[in-house]
């Protein structure tokens, strides 16, 4: 009778995992983007959220473990969750949000396995895939309070212990040097590790709702007195040390050594606790995974997300930028005088030819664009520059729309407002000042052929387009003047018929013909 359950057993296993094992390839596959984003960020030593891996393994065990214990009930209550998850997934992803991405894999996949196990059943699921947030960025608002707290608090310390020291925001200065509290001092990674241990320790070992919050409330403690301790010692090696030990410089592995001992003192002292986590009944064989109800909640999941992988075009930047070489041919025509030829007439009132630089005069403080054009001019006496920056993929922190991307540096001020251009046009108008010499900026985004002139408004353009991923550019013509002469030159360009016609032609202009 042995030999036949555990030969029943194994045919289980292999039947389950084989529609289980292709089903995680192609959830893996359809959101490939976001999960290499958790892998960089997992892999990385000494961060927040080095212990994804190591958090993502318990999760796969307690999975295992609750997988013959589970009761299947197929259900079509999660689908349309879990196809409204998918499509909010895509419009993230269109839109460079990464943190809705990984936010939402969690709630995919127990979409996707709560239509199989049905209502009652999925509740099983809540620890063990709602602890994989604390291995996803969202935890970072927690990085100035928790850093905040152990600055006073080794600051109490050392003042108890007589080290001449003064506090000064995070700066901890004493006669050998300067020791300062950054952000990866905080205990932040510390926390959420001690977390994870706490709640798979409750969950495994105990059976009383109070002692497991005794387990995870415990490993909160250990976590915060655990980051004191460490950075206490190490302010103190500094100063005794005179600043020249080693750890005052790399101290990595020294934090989680420190770590290990209190969670072995917390293990001791939770090993003292009266309870038993509860016994589960002995089963023999798994319970039959319902296919054919596992392969619709499977399509729904990854249906949007593999429709974009397959439809998302390939750019080939050497092209599309000699196809941009020809952009302000196309730019400022005037229909009198017959397309681009009035281009090459210049005169000392009228517009030179445009040249192609490599060294604007100046460009906007983007970063992160694959192909760049400038190109600059005279009208008069005036000095004009075009700048089109063009992203042909995007990905969080290498996007058109990001914090770090300004008309101007950190060491210039700009004022921004709409300056009509005709009865039905408004442009973006930046003044650039701060320098030796001004910019005067009139500049717009451009999805596709869509015209935008915000962050918000672009963004939900991406995200109406996000099955075709067109290019997206900024594209700004500015002035260049001394500060003593710009107020003349705007005046002179406001009452130019040729630079207002300019301004009117510049939005409509087609996107560039990609090949």
């Amino acid at each position: 009778m042995d030999q036949t359950r555990e030969r029943i057993s194994r045919q289980d296993i292999a039947l389950t995992l084989a529609w289980l094992v292709p089903g995680l390839l192609v959830f893996v596959f359809a959101y490939q983007d976001s999960l290499s984003y958790l892998h960089t960020l997992w892999s990385a030593n000494n961060e927040s959220y080095s212990h994804g891996y190591l958090l993502l393994g318990f999760v796969a065990y307690l999975l295992v473990l609750s997988w013959p214990h589970f009761q299947f009930s197929p259900t079509k209550l999660f689908w349309l969750p879990a196809l409204a998850c998918s499509a909010l997934w895509l419009v993230a992803y269109a839109t460079q949000v990464m943190v809705v991405q990984v936010a939402l894999l969690p709630l995919l996949l127990y979409c996707l396995l709560a239509s199989v196990l049905g209502w009652r059943q999925s509740i099983r699921l809540w620890l063990p895939l709602g602890s994989l947030y604390l291995a996803l960025p969202l935890a970072d608002v927690l990085v100035l309070p928790l850093q905040t707290l152990t600055t006073k608090v080794a600051g109490v310390i050392l003042g108890l212990m007589g080290v001449t020291a003064y506090v000064d925001g995070f700066n901890i200065y004493f006669p050998s040097g300067t020791m300062r509290i950054i952000g990866g001092c905080s205990g932040l990674n510390y926390l959420l590790a001690a977390l994870c241990l706490g709640l798979f320790y409750a969950h495994l070992n105990l059976s009383r709702f109070k002692y497991k919050c005794l387990a995870v409330g415990l490993a909160i403690v250990v976590a915060l007195v655990g980051n004191w301790t460490r950075v206490t010692s190490l302010v103190l090696i500094g100063y005794y040390s005179e600043m020249q030990s080693p750890l005052v410089h790399e101290h990595g592995f020294y934090g989680w050594a420190v770590f290990a001992c209190y969670l072995v003192a917390y293990f001791l002292l939770m090993r003292r606790v009266p309870d038993q986590p509860a016994e589960q009944p002995a089963v023999s064989q798994l319970p039959p995974l319902p296919v054919k109800h596992f392969a619709i909640s499977l399509l729904l999941v990854c249906a949007l997300p593999l429709l974009k992988e397959l439809r998302e075009p390939g750019f080939d930047a050497l092209a599309l930028e000699q196809a941009e070489q020809s952009l302000p041919q196309g730019l400022f025509q005037d229909g009198s005088q017959g397309g681009s030829e009035g281009l090459s007439q210049g005169g000392s009132q009228g517009v030179g030819q445009w040249q192609a630089t490599n060294e604007p005069q100046w460009q906007p403080n983007y970063r992160g664009f694959d192909v760049a054009g400038h190109w600059q001019t005279r009208l008069g006496d005036k000095q004009l520059n075009l700048s089109v920056l063009t992203y042909l993929e995007q990905h969080q922190g290498k996007e058109l729309i990001y914090y770090r991307n300004r008309m101007t540096r950190k060491d210039q001020q700009e004022s921004l407002q709409l300056q009509p251009v005709s009865s039905d046009l408004e442009l973006n108008y930046s003044a650039v000042t701060g320098t030796a010499t001004e910019q005067h900026v009139w500049w717009f985004y451009q999805v596709g052929s869509e015209v935008t002139l915000n962050e918000l408004s672009t963004k939900l353009a991406q995200a109406k387009q996000l099955f075709s991923a067109p290019p997206v550019r900024l594209v700004a013509l500015s002035l260049s003047c001394a500060p003593r002469l710009c107020q003349q030159q705007l005046a002179e360009l406001d009452q130019s018929a040729e630079f207002n016609g300019w301004l009117a032609q510049l939005p409509a202009t087609p996107a560039v013909a990609l090949p």
